[in-house]
């Protein structure tokens, strides 16, 4: 199995479940301007998008979008919890996925694309907006669902760590901060941070 990743792009979700869930697979960075990885496949072959991630199984078949990749991984495992198996809170577990994919991740995405200032000072107003709901949830729980993470908490991790470096203000938002800590404070991320050769 492969993942292929940017160093602290949105494919840092992927990277960190795998390592919570101690399953073996090969971690392939892709250069960010020429899309091609350090043995010159062209990212392009893999994934038609151009952008990560993309999780390249065993049996040659490719998943792409972290809406799909992330339960297919936390399925590899379902004794761990990461992806729940049955029931209303699979469904609450997907429906966590779509909101950090679409509000918060899609509201980010305009800063990597280059908008002007004016543009961006939208966005920011709409991230603080969309994070409420998960300073909220984070009020009743240490994690999204309750007292464990799911995969959900990994791409909100992910995503909310780009909110400093694009000046996007959580301050008023504590139970984001606290569980920005408890995320980071885990050997796993610590691990994932490390083998992206991020600052720690």
């Amino acid at each position: 199995m492969k993942l292929y990743f940017l160093p602290g792009s949105c494919a840092m979700a992927t990277h960190i479940v795998l390592n919570e869930l101690g399953v073996p697979a090969e971690f392939v960075k892709v250069d960010r301007a020429t899309r091609t990885t350090p043995d010159g496949e062209n990212y392009y072959t893999v994934s038609p998008n151009g952008y990560v991630p993309a999780l390249k199984l065993d049996d040659g078949n490719v998943l792409l979008e972290n809406a799909a990749i992330l339960p297919y991984v936390g399925d590899l495992k379902p004794e761990a919890g990461w992806m729940p198996q049955s029931g209303f809170a699979r469904y609450r577990a997907l429906e966590w996925l779509g909101y950090a994919n679409m509000e918060l991740h899609g509201n980010f995405r305009p800063f990597f694309a280059g908008v002007d200032e004016a543009a961006k000072e939208i966005f920011r107003k709409r991230l603080v907006t969309r994070y409420k709901r998960v300073d909220e949830a984070l009020a009743k729980s240490p994690f999204l669902t309750g007292d464990r993470p799911i995969v959900a908490d990994a791409y909100v991790h992910v995503v909310t760590r780009w909110a400093a470096g694009q000046n996007v203000d959580l301050s008023a938002y504590g139970n984001v901060a606290a569980f920005q800590e408890r995320m980071a404070g885990r050997p796993a991320v610590q691990k994932t941070i490390k083998e992206e050769g991020l600052p720690a």
